[in-house]
């Protein structure tokens, strides 16, 4: 069935909940949808606010590691939410460039197989 008729409600209803822009949000108490009639949800898709950080599908990053000054190594387009370089050096520290955009930055390094940043 087709939603004829949707209607963003809440206080102070802001479509930038639904615009499909990770860096928008809604700074209000709540933000729903009136459907007008009775629907089947297959899914909900909810996302916290972030400056869209995460891995972008599409975008080429570019790999440094740490050898007594940045390694450039690897430049990869990401295929999924997440990208895998090959033959990367162990036990050292990591950078990660996302070369289409964004300017949050920092190093990791890995710690019982786990990614850890630099200011955790």
């Amino acid at each position: 069935m087709a939603i004829n008729t949707v209607r963003i409600i809440g206080s102070q209803p802001d479509s930038l909940v639904f615009d499909g822009d990770m860096l928008t949000y809604n700074s209000k108490k709540w933000t729903g949808l009136n459907l007008e009639q009775p629907q089947q949800i297959n899914r909900v898709r909810l996302a916290p606010r972030n400056a869209d950080n995460g891995i972008v599908t599409g975008d080429n990053y570019q790999l440094y590691y740490w050898d007594n000054n940045w390694i450039q190594a690897w430049v990869k387009k990401a295929k999924y939410n997440f990208v895998e370089f090959e033959n990367v050096p162990a036990n050292t520290l990591y950078w990660l460039q996302n070369l289409d955009h964004g300017t949050e930055e920092q190093p990791f390094f890995y710690r019982d197989g786990k990614q850890v940043f630099s200011n955790q």
